[in-house]
């Protein structure tokens, strides 16, 4: 991947403290994702950040998508996952979990390529791994459905503060210096937001149900993201013209 990229963002995490999920491919072949050289101590990289309190995520198994089935979150209609049947779900996250644990490595919370993923996902991950909890959905606060606490996901740059708790998806492959610098100022400002450790927040949101304010928001956010696709097509296809 990109370690330049990657390096500048850890050192703004390690300033101030913020332990994040980094999201692991274990067998990766998606060629999009060819960013920069390898290394041979990548996995001695991620155990160490596993044992400085990094929370270690599972993107999926390769990182290629077999399916146009958008899945739960109507994000994008491709999937690694979704649609697929059970079994071949199962089969992929047993692999995946074996080849981190190979490796030392125990992740504990799911990340799909994607953010696409379905029911059977769910039950694959609690049929062949430990995890049960999921870095996505769109809600004000965590909720447990199906097995999993999911932590709503529905930002990707730092811009304002909101009500609510979520994680924020950084790619860090394609930031820019001056994304990093955004980063940096926004952790800065708000750095005690930053501070509550992940087991904190599973204790407390455990037992909460999804609920009527967090349908609302979640239509409300597609609702949105569907508007903006709009426009941006005629946009395009006015300058087409």
């Amino acid at each position: 991947m990109n370690w330049e990229n990657l390096g500048a963002v850890e050192a703004v995490l390690d300033r101030y403290g913020v332990r994040p999920i980094l999201a692991v491919i274990p067998s990766r072949r998606d060629p999009k994702l060819a960013m920069g050289p390898t290394r041979d101590d990548f996995w001695q990289w991620v155990r160490q950040k596993q044992s400085g309190g990094w929370h270690i995520g599972l993107h999926g198994f390769e990182h290629l998508y077999h399916s146009s089935d958008a899945g739960i979150l109507p994000f994008h209609r491709q999937s690694e996952f979704a649609g697929l049947p059970y079994e071949v779900q199962r089969d992929k996250i047993a692999q995946a979990v074996d080849i981190l644990g190979t490796q030392d490595i125990k992740p504990t919370i799911w990340v799909a390529p994607g953010h696409s993923f379905d029911y059977e996902t769910l039950r694959a991950l609690r049929d062949a791994s430990d995890i049960r909890m999921i870095s996505d959905g769109i809600a004000v606060l965590p909720y447990s459905e199906a097995g999993m606490l999911w932590l709503p996901q529905q930002r990707f740059v730092f811009s304002r503060v909101g009500y609510g708790v979520e994680t924020i998806c950084l790619h860090t492959n394609w930031m820019t210096p001056a994304e990093v610098e955004r980063m940096e100022r926004f952790i800065g400002r708000y750095s005690a937001l930053f501070k509550h450790e992940l087991t904190e927040v599973a204790a407390a949101y455990s037992n909460r149900k999804r609920s009527a304010l967090d349908d609302i928001y979640r239509s409300a956010f597609f609702a949105e993201r569907q508007a903006r696709g709009l426009i941006r097509k005629w946009i395009h296809s006015k300058n087409g013209q």
